[in-house]
């Protein structure tokens, strides 16, 4: 919890700890907050404030939930769930996500696509699942399946970006999760070719992105 506060506090999310969940439903009953951080370790208690946030006259509360991959059954009230062990890269990762939803700005310095591209994750546990990539970055991606899709261990990517002649494949790792099943996936090795191609990608959408916006400034 305390790196994950770090994080937030980093990327400009104000982040209030309250030690004891009686704290935190008395904090929430003053003032609605965008967000409530539960920790499925800390026992009972933390997951009941969760599940009666909405009781608290803060249903636009977006819940966020510290779990282990086999923790079991989806805790009620969670939009998304970041899994642990947590480290730097899986917290700024899911973060990406948690602030989208939280209608705040991305995070600087990471050139971000939106896409709509079918795909393919394969893993020992999961076997051949079918998603659909529609976020992009040099470091990883969010995607949706068809249904939930919770694993730990490393996934393999497979697909095929728009007007290009290869395919990209990655390893990645799945580091958060919400309840519409998306969930986001961290690139942890890349193939020289697919890192080579998903750079000039990128960078071919970024030009086409500034040549409609000067567009778009030219007509008004």
């Amino acid at each position: 919890m305390k790196l994950l506060a770090r994080v937030m506090r980093d990327l400009g999310i104000d982040v209030e700890h309250c030690p004891k969940s009686s704290d935190a439903a008395a904090r929430l009953a003053k003032r609605p907050v965008d967000a409530i951080i539960v920790d499925t370790d800390a026992g009972d208690h933390a997951i009941s404030l969760l599940e009666g946030s909405k009781e608290l006259a803060c249903n636009r509360t977006l819940g966020i939930v510290l779990s282990r991959p086999k923790a079991g059954k989806p805790v009620a009230g969670a939009h998304i769930v970041l899994y642990k062990p947590i480290s730097v890269e899986r917290v700024v990762h899911g973060l990406r996500a948690i602030r989208n939803l939280m209608a705040r700005e991305r995070r600087a310095g990471s050139h971000r696509v939106p896409i709509t591209v079918k795909a393919q994750l394969k893993g020992e546990r999961i076997g051949t699942v079918e998603v659909v990539l529609f976020d992009l970055s040099q470091g990883g991606a969010a995607l949706r399946s068809v249904k939930p899709l919770s694993t730990s261990g490393v996934v393999e990517l497979h697909c095929q970006l728009p007007k290009t002649s290869g395919p990209l494949t990655a390893k990645a790792e799945i580091v958060w999760s919400d309840t519409k099943n998306q969930f986001g996936v961290r690139f942890v090795e890349i193939p020289a070719a697919s890192r080579t191609l998903l750079a000039a990608w990128l960078q071919g959408m970024a030009h086409l992105g500034r040549n409609a916006a000067r567009g778009r400034a030219a007509g008004s």
